[in-house]
């Protein structure tokens, strides 16, 4: 950008940036007030916001051994925590691990070491961090994520439920039966067991 680049927001207000500080300044005015165009949108489609993704886990796990991908993972997180707080949404779904060729299964737990992290946070805003399985191939049973969950000793470490990917290793019925009041969410999709496979 130009030292002296100007440039019209929504509304005539006008941004002028700078300096790099300016400029972080300003981007961050102008992402709250997205977050509030969002919100008034919603409102005024008299549409609740329910929950906020955090897109971050997936790309940077929280499970991996290299601690600047970790704390991009985080940072998502603690901004989608705050995003659902100003939403009026009560819970943020995370994949807590991804196990691949770089993460084992056994290493993959030291992410409750790290969702520990924002958990304060989660807390003082009152919002679920909600775990999920979504073929990320870990908690690959209901008795784990359970223990898992239960690990954390916080009302704000719950379980959010897709009936649809579980079917990969098992049955809903007992996903439910096992996690109980643990689940918080749940997400449906049109998703069937066939003997050639899924569709």
């Amino acid at each position: 950008l130009s030292p002296d680049y100007a440039g019209e927001a929504h509304g005539g207000e006008e941004l002028f940036l700078r300096t790099p500080r300016q400029i972080r300044s300003q981007l961050k005015s102008v992402t709250h007030l997205v977050l509030g165009v969002n919100k008034k949108a919603a409102d005024g489609a008299n549409m609740r916001i329910d929950s906020v993704m955090n897109m971050d886990h997936w790309k940077y796990p929280l499970s991996s051994s290299e601690p600047a991908v970790v704390e991009k993972s985080l940072a998502g997180m603690r901004a989608s925590l705050r995003n659902a707080k100003l939403w009026g949404s009560d819970a943020v779904p995370l994949v807590p691990a991804v196990v691949n060729p770089q993460t084992s299964y056994r290493d993959a737990w030291s992410s409750q070491r790290e969702i520990r992290k924002p958990l304060p946070l989660a807390e003082e805003l009152k919002i679920v961090i909600a775990i999920e399985e979504v073929w990320n191939r870990f908690l690959l049973s209901p008795s784990e994520m359970a223990t898992y969950i239960r690990e954390f000793q916080s009302p704000w470490v719950q379980a959010w439920f897709d009936v649809g990917n579980v079917l990969l290793y098992g049955y809903p019925q007992d996903w439910i039966r096992t996690l109980g009041k643990s689940i918080v969410k749940v997400h449906l999709k049109d998703f069937k067991r066939k003997e050639s496979g899924y569709e």
